[in-house]
């Protein structure tokens, strides 16, 4: 049986985790309040308190925090567990926080993929060839779970530069909202 860990189940988190454990998946959760996984766990996610065990529980760890700045406030005690671990983070943010990241984590051991998840919650684990995540670092590292991120969407690579996927996520965003404001105004 394959295993993912999530960390962090604010309602992208806690999509992803519904989407893996309809395909298969053993998923393991955590996230500060714990309130948000009780309806998982009665799903048949299985939950840990300690960030340190459910790091331990699968080889892939899936991130969907706040920012930065949580990821690392978050990682900053269990850093010595991370070692042997890919950690693909989905949280917002810029190229240049991907960066640092990267190198936090190679640090420690461990492997790096940025990601910027295009689609709304509810359209995650939806076959729909326009529900797509940006992803960037190793190609091989990449390619080797490619098969577990495609999962939750399509997937679409961007390059080694682990930047380069919060780099298309920001701009994808700002035409988003750039758009949006056009149509708001033109009705005001």
């Amino acid at each position: 049986m394959n295993a993912v860990t999530i960390i962090g189940l604010g309602p992208m988190g806690q999509a992803m985790a519904k989407t893996f454990l309809e395909r298969g998946y053993k998923v393991c959760l955590w996230n500060r309040t714990k309130s948000k996984v009780d309806n998982l766990v009665e799903e048949g996610c299985l939950y840990d308190p300690s960030i340190v065990e459910v790091i331990k529980k699968s080889e892939l760890v899936l991130v969907s925090l706040t920012n930065y700045d949580v990821f690392f406030d978050i990682f900053e005690n269990a850093k010595k567990y991370l070692k042997g671990k890919v950690i693909v983070n989905l949280s917002s943010g810029t190229p240049q926080e991907a960066r640092k990241a990267n190198r936090w984590i190679i640090k420690q051991g461990g492997s790096f993929l940025s990601a910027g998840i295009m689609v709304p919650p509810p359209l995650v684990g939806k076959d729909d060839p326009n529900s797509y995540t940006f992803y960037s670092g190793p190609k091989r590292l990449f390619e080797q779970h490619q098969r577990d991120l495609a999962v939750l969407t399509t997937t679409d690579y961007k390059g080694e530069d682990v930047g380069l996927a919060m780099l298309f996520y920001q701009a994808m965003l700002n035409v988003l909202y750039t758009s949006m404001t056009g149509v708001i105004q033109s009705y005001t």
